[in-house]
């Protein structure tokens, strides 16, 4: 996401062709599914720690903790 504002904004000797071209079809594209990509990893990271909770609880014979508790 970095790389392709970096490259919409400063002029570089590899790309010079697409500074100020933010509405590119395929960079969009793009941004979208490495947005995606970073929710679903977030969320994944952020209920790995609840799903363990829940298995220690199981393991350990004591009752499954429930949402809000």
């Amino acid at each position: 996401m970095a790389a392709y504002a970096f490259t919409r904004v400063v002029r570089n000797p590899l790309d010079n062709q697409d500074v100020g071209n933010w509405a590119c079809t395929l960079g969009m594209a793009a941004l979208f599914l490495e947005a995606a990509l970073v929710a679903i990893g977030a969320y994944a990271i952020a209920t790995r720690s609840r799903a363990r909770q829940m298995l220690l609880a199981v393991s350990d014979g004591s009752t499954i903790p429930y949402p809000g508790q």
